[in-house]
């Protein structure tokens, strides 16, 4: 079975915690979910990375905007230092060896920060509101659609040009990283979906597929069957 890794978050409280959405998805799909709680040992990460056939990056709370170059203002959320240094070393890592990855909202935004993009740290506060993209009381309610872009490999997994998505988060893609583009927009011309040019799998979306996967919304299941099977052509690639 392949084996494809969670980056896990943190409470208030300190403890790590994962929404079962995620490792519910990854097991639908044929994959044993690894859950990587937060650290900083880039040698605990190196053994890790080496017994895994995908890599997951999943949401939470906001990178710390020195990060990427930006003086933080007084709208953006708490950071997590030690979540921060371990999803991007494993996302760097995972890029740099080929294995498949998938950012989910707060991972789409690590994505564009480890290939060197910037965020809006607050959606209202520097790009303006037209559409609310931070809707906590519909967590796998379809709130707005999203266009994608013909021909990408978010396109091609979806197999059309419009879904409807949940939306969670109030910080967004302002400058894209290298080599990314930008495969889907919401209707304000907010980016959706990213993905790295070239043959691999390299996504990353801001919604949330894992809850649309449990609510039975085939998109998302598309997505994680999608991303399963790249990790699963890896493995035999290097057998």
């Amino acid at each position: 079975m392949i084996m494809i890794g969670l980056t896990a978050g943190r409470n208030k409280d300190r403890a790590v915690q994962m929404n079962k959405d995620y490792p519910a998805a990854i097991l639908a799909s044929g994959a044993a979910p690894v859950l990587i709680p937060p650290t900083g040992d880039h040698a605990v990460l190196e053994r890790i990375l080496q017994s895994l056939d995908g890599l997951v990056l999943t949401g939470g709370g906001d990178v710390e905007p020195s990060r990427y170059g930006a003086q933080r203002i007084p709208e953006c959320g708490e950071s997590d230092e030690e979540r921060d240094e371990c999803e991007i070393y494993l996302c760097e890592r995972a890029i740099a060896a080929g294995l498949p990855v998938l950012g989910i909202c707060r991972g789409f935004q690590v994505l564009n920060v480890v290939l060197g993009g910037e965020l809006y740290q607050d959606i209202g506060t520097e790009y303006g509101r037209t559409i609310e993209h931070r809707r906590m009381d519909e967590p796998a309610g379809q709130v707005h659609t999203v266009d994608v872009a013909e021909g990408t490999l978010l396109c091609k997994v979806l197999g059309r040009r419009t879904l409807g998505v949940n939306t969670r988060h109030h910080q967004a893609l302002k400058t894209p990283g290298r080599g990314l583009v930008i495969s889907a927009r919401a209707p304000d011309g907010i980016a959706e979906a990213i993905e790295l040019a070239g043959d691999g799998f390299v996504l990353g979306v801001q919604w949330h597929p894992e809850s649309l996967r449990a609510a039975g919304v085939e998109g998302a299941k598309k997505i994680f069957d999608a991303f399963a099977c790249a990790c699963r052509q890896r493995r035999e690639n290097r057998q």
